[in-house]
């Protein structure tokens, strides 16, 4: 049996790629940073490596536990919040 030495990150780093655009809100990309800030890396890297999760996933849509709506819902306010608290130019969470 052949034994494969081959990474997930080798695969990865070698697979055709396009660039895309999206946009998010203000407080999203303040999270993303937030998270590359602690793994040492980018905002792109962590979104990708999110994106990558949830298309494993059987359902990427929903939160896993209890009352997966009310948090999603519950999350969707905070975001839009603190989008605007960072539009009027408040620094502190």
């Amino acid at each position: 049996m052949q034994q494969h030495t081959t990474t997930t990150i080798d695969v990865l780093d070698v697979c055709p790629r396009r660039r895309i655009e999206v946009e998010l809100p203000l407080s999203t990309i303040e999270e993303l940073d937030n998270l590359a800030a602690i793994s040492h890396s980018t905002r792109e890297t962590v979104l990708a490596q999110l994106i990558n999760a949830a298309l494993i996933s059987d359902t990427p849509q929903l939160p896993a536990g209890e009352d997966p709506i009310e948090r999603l819902a519950e999350h969707a306010h905070l975001t839009r919040r603190r989008s605007l608290e960072l539009a009027q130019g408040v620094a502190e969470r």
